[in-house]
């Protein structure tokens, strides 16, 4: 053998090794184009909270390989058949991914006691890891290092959709993936990132699923406002429907939207009052009624000089609240009603009475010592029979994060807020 021939017999060899490395998996998946969002501040926040993979316990879902040539293989299969990944570097993977196409993805993984984000999240998103191919191969080769690896990874998820304000499942739908790796450090840990990368564009891909998470897409109330009368006629009842439950439960509302959540009421039919700091620059926010219903809901008009707003929702059959046609005295007994701190609170009545009349920067406030906390702004203010007498603004909080309420809240009246058409709405 010459001295050229023995130079290429490690290049010969390492060819060799490689070929009869095969790490192939029975399965490949095609890679989508993922559907690319409207970049603007209508898209949803998505949270991914949990990849569990369950499958068929101690049935062979891949093999490892060993030896030069990777000559020594061994079949694998799970201990358990339902057991959760490790959502650490899948996150990023996730994330990534949806970042690419321009959605939201709040939530981070390393805090493990509670994630304020996830209260921002308009949907949960979890997946089920229903079929997994795993085929590693460590070559013992000279030209290698200890541990490195080439893998081939195939997998099957079935994706789920939570709407948390709905509080319910809104979609499913499965996608594949699949990825090959060449011997590297880390080779089999990158393999299953790329398929999980792929498995995540063939979801970003499906159109019913950008249509669910885009505020583009979602269909906007159609309103009447031809006349200015409109939501004037019938705003006063005679009497107040009474603190009875059913109809609070199908008059009030939580409001969600990128800023927060508040509480609106509806005045008329299919037209809810609200504070213009509850609904902030959007153009559409989630309307989530006490009892249940939830509705998208458009911003019709707003007043940010007197922090109001209306919205509309496409359902005009539910009974309104009654207005109060006068103004409280001081003493009497009034009812604050809302989703204070938190949503899962909605439907919240607590009891004050009215502490004073005040002016501030030159308009009227209501000051009652009834309960409210973040959240309840927008939400009516009522007396014994049910008259909304004034709607919530606004409260002093002191202690730990400013959530001690000291009893001093104010309230708009009633009856000096723009609730109509045919009064003035200036935009700000």
């Amino acid at each position: 053998m010459d001295v050229r021939s023995f130079r290429i017999l490690p290049v010969v060899l390492l060819a060799l090794a490689s070929s009869a490395c095969s790490t192939a998996t029975s399965q490949t998946a095609t890679k989508e184009a993922p559907v690319t969002a409207p970049q603007f501040e209508g898209t949803r926040e998505i949270a991914l909270t949990k990849i569990v993979a369950k499958m068929p316990r101690y049935e062979p879902v891949g093999f490892f390989a060993t030896g030069m040539f990777c000559q020594y293989t061994v079949d694998y299969s799970l201990d358990n058949d339902r057991f959760e990944l490790d959502l650490d570097p899948l996150h990023e993977v996730f994330k990534g991914e949806f970042e690419r196409v321009n959605y939201k993805v709040v939530g981070d993984p390393d805090k493990l006691f509670g994630d304020p984000d996830l209260d921002d999240a308009d949907y949960f998103i979890a997946g089920i890891v229903n079929d997994l191919e795993v085929n590693i191969c460590f070559p013992s080769t000279m030209f290698n290092k200890p541990g490195d690896s080439k893998a081939d990874v195939y997998l099957e998820v079935e994706w789920q959709v939570y709407d948390t304000f709905r509080q319910e499942l809104v979609y499913e739908v499965e996608t594949r993936g699949s990825a090959a790796t060449e011997v590297s450090r880390s080779g089999a840990e990158r393999a299953l990132d790329q398929a999980f990368s792929v498995a995540v564009q063939n979801l970003l891909a499906q159109p019913d699923f950008h249509r669910l998470m885009s505020d583009a897409a979602a269909p906007a109330p159609v309103v009447d406002t031809s006349s200015r009368e409109v939501f004037a006629r019938d705003l006063r009842a005679s009497d107040g429907t009474g603190l009875n439950n059913e109809p609070l439960t199908g008059a009030v509302a939580v409001l969600k939207s990128a800023t927060g959540h508040g509480t609106g009421f509806l005045i008329a039919p299919g037209i809810l009052l609200t504070n213009a700091h509850v609904v902030g620059g959007a153009e559409t926010v989630k309307v989530r009624f006490v009892d249940g219903a939830a509705h998208n809901g458009k911003i019709i008009r707003k007043n940010t000089y007197r922090d109001t707003a209306l919205v509309a929702i496409d359902d005009t059959s539910r009974r309104h609240l009654a207005m109060a046609t006068y103004s409280p005295d001081t003493g009497q007994e009034v009812y604050s009603y809302g989703a204070p701190l938190d949503q899962g609170f909605s439907g919240t009545l607590r009891r004050g009475i009215v502490s004073t009349h005040r002016v501030m920067g030159g308009q009227e406030y209501l000051q009652s010592d009834a309960p409210v906390n973040p959240g309840n702004s927008g939400g009516p203010l009522l007396d014994e029979a049910g008259n909304v007498v004034a709607v919530s603004v606004s409260g002093i909080l002191l202690g730990q994060e400013r959530a001690s309420n000291q009893g001093i809240n104010f309230f708009i009246p009633i009856d000096s807020a723009p609730i109509s058409l045919d009064i003035g709405w200036p935009s700000s």
